[in-house]
Parts: structure tokens; C-alpha cells; sequence
């Protein structure tokens, strides 16, 4: 029983992107545009606005305004490259 193991190897890995057809990447780029915008906007909104009003200086409201603000970064690393390599691709 002991001398059983699982021998299976991979050898290689093939990434398949989302879609080949053009007008699905249009549709995909745009839909993936508006949500990436639409953090962006809504997360600074939650950071300016916890600075800027007095009423909204309360640890817990720093507490938002710093998850805002890292998903601001991590939206930001992902997204834009996300959306250059879908336009890329369409271009194409």
C-alpha cells in the first residue's frame, strides 16, 4: 500500500483567454471598463470624503477610508493591464 503514489506529471499549462470573436471582446472591454470606473470612483469618493468632512473623523471611518484606498491600488494594478491586453488583442 505504501509503494502507491500518484505519479501524474504535468508537463504543461495552456492559459486560454476569454474569447477569440471580436464583438464579445468589445462587449467584455467595455463592461470590464465600467466596473473598473466605477470602483474607482465610488472608492475615491469614500476617501476624499472621510478627509475632507470633520463629522467623519472616528477610527472606524479611517478604517474605510484605508480599505478604500487599497482597493484603489489593487483595482489599479490589475485592471488597467486587464483592459491594454484585451484592446491589444482586438486590435489585432
Amino acid at each position: 500500500m505504501n509503494n502507491m503514489r500518484n505519479l501524474t506529471e504535468i508537463s504543461s499549462f495552456i492559459l486560454v483567454g476569454l474569447s477569440d470573436h471580436l464583438l464579445t471582446m468589445n462587449v467584455l472591454f467595455v463592461l470590464f471598463l465600467l466596473i473598473y470606473l466605477m470602483t474607482l470612483i465610488t472608492n475615491l469618493l469614500i476617501f476624499f470624503l472621510v478627509f475632507t468632512d470633520y463629522n467623519l473623523h472616528n477610527p472606524m471611518y479611517f478604517f474605510l477610508a484605508n480599505l478604500a484606498f487599497l482597493d484603489i491600488c489593487y483595482s489599479s494594478v490589475t485592471a488597467p493591464r486587464m483592459l491594454f491586453d484585451m484592446i491589444d488583442k482586438i486590435s489585432l
